[in-house]
């Protein structure tokens, strides 16, 4: 539209100079100078400077305008035309092709810098994609890092709270069996206490029924005894008032030899229980029997079992283990030359005829005492399973209140308290003495083992 525009001011300016409304002199255009100003303007010189003012200087303002001279320098273009010599109608058309060749240029030229800069914002825009992707697979590549990361450190977590879990759990579990494992231990305590609390209840009652025996005895005895006295009196008042005869003398005489060996009787049936009641002799009981430590027993194996059953129904070991201690008993004694009754009468009070468990599990058969190396049970030299060794250690201790050396040489001694008894020297002969150190309560074990003892001989002659 620019272009056209130019193309029609410069026909008028042509067509007013061929007419003559201007000055008509033609040369003037051909001798038309193009002059460049100092402010980058441009002006037309000629002697006719009428022409120039009104026709050609408005027409190269208005080109300076729309075309500036960075863009094309149009004083080229008229100084072209105004040197070919062209007539006006001649220089018209050219300027409107030279224009249009001129636009044609610069559309190409626009046409290949828009394609230029289209080819640098593509090469942008692809450069900033590749960056765009490459960041997108860093983010991504750390986003996939994180997220194995976090499985990482969640599988971490569960495997610590597992393992915790687990450490809870034993830990629990450890708790609880120390409970159980303390509870046991005061049920078998308890069990223990309470079998011996049985043991003690029960030989309470034998004593107690003993007692009564014996205080039922004494009383028999004594009015036995105030009977006779009194009899005695009433026969010598009666022989007195038969003095006064013979015949009632003679009769009163036989009667009182008859009162008092009647007397006599009784006294000495009084004088036997009171050595019961204080205690057998030195060497020998009522029945006769040894009460020495060293020297031979009398009891016999099928005599001491049938003791023990009527004693004790339930027994906790059977009658062919029981059978076997006692002979082990008898063969101990035999090697150490000890009396194997008072060894047997010992282990019968101990263990309860054999009611009480714990004390026969621990093989401590005669109820030796501990010591601070010893635990009060066996085995603890032998390599057996404890009975024999606790038969012997009885044997053994028994010994060394009578000697001061064992008897055989080449039995082991596995008496743990044989250092403890070293002061007596082997001055307990007899059971009468040993009780006396034996055990704390004096009066009561004494009178345990003389019944025990008692007994044992009575079924033992009966399986004589």
């Amino acid at each position: 539209m620019k272009n056209t525009i130019i193309v029609l001011i410069l026909i008028l300016c042509f067509l007013s100079v061929i007419t003559g409304s201007c000055k008509s002199k033609p040369e003037y255009v051909d001798a038309l100078i193009v002059q460049g100003n100092n402010d980058g303007s441009t002006a037309l010189v000629d002697p006719d400077a009428d022409l120039i003012d009104f026709v050609i200087i408005p027409m190269v303002d208005y080109i300076h305008q729309e075309h500036p001279p960075e863009s094309r320098p149009d004083y080229e273009i008229l100084n072209e035309l105004a040197l070919t010599g062209q007539t006006g109608t001649e220089q018209s058309g050219n300027v409107q092709s030279r224009f249009e060749q001129i636009a044609a240029e610069q559309a190409e030229a626009e046409r290949v810098r828009a394609a230029e800069l289209a080819a640098a914002e593509r090469a942008r825009a692809a450069e900033q994609a590749e960056l765009a992707a490459r960041e997108l697979a860093a983010r991504e590549l750390a986003a996939r890092q994180a997220e194995e990361l976090a499985a990482a450190e969640r599988a971490r977590a569960a495997e610590l709270a597992a393992n915790e879990l687990a450490a809870r759990q034993a830990a629990e579990l450890a708790a609880a069996e120390r409970a159980r494992a303390a509870e046991l231990a005061a049920s078998e305590l308890s069990a223990s206490e309470l079998a011996a609390n049985e043991l003690a209840a029960r030989q309470a009652a034998d004593l107690a029924a003993a007692e009564r025996t014996r205080a039922a005895e004494l009383a028999a005895n004594e009015l036995a005894a105030r009977q006779a006295a009194e009899l005695a009196a009433a026969e010598r008042a009666r022989a007195a008032e038969l003095a006064a005869s013979e015949l009632a003398a003679r009769q009163a005489a036989e009667r009182a030899a008859a009162e008092r060996a009647r007397a006599d009787e009784l006294a000495r049936t009084q004088q036997q229980n009171a050595a019961l009641a204080a205690g057998r002799s030195q060497t020998q009981n009522i029945a006769g029997r040894n009460t020495n430590i060293i020297g031979p027993g009398s009891l016999n194996v099928d005599g001491v079992l049938d003791y023990i059953k009527a004693r004790n129904k339930n027994p906790v070991r059977n009658e062919r283990y029981i059978k076997f201690l006692i002979e082990i008993y008898m063969e101990e004694a035999a090697v150490e030359d000890v009396n194997h009754d008072i060894a047997i009468a010992q282990m019968l009070y101990w263990t309860a005829f054999f009611s009480n468990r714990q004390r026969v599990d621990s093989n401590n058969f005669g109820g030796l005492e501990r010591t601070r190396d010893w635990n009060g049970s066996f085995p603890r030299h032998l390599r057996d399973s404890g009975d024999i060794e606790g038969i012997r250690a009885h044997i053994q201790h028994l010994r060394g209140y009578s000697s001061t050396s064992l008897k055989s040489n080449t039995t082991r001694n596995v008496d743990p308290r044989w250092d403890s008894i070293r002061h007596i020297n082997g001055n307990i002969k007899t059971f009468d003495q040993l009780y006396q150190r034996w055990s704390p309560n004096v009066t009561r074990y004494r009178y345990n083992i003389n019944i025990i003892l008692d007994n044992l001989y009575q079924y033992s002659d009966k399986r004589r």
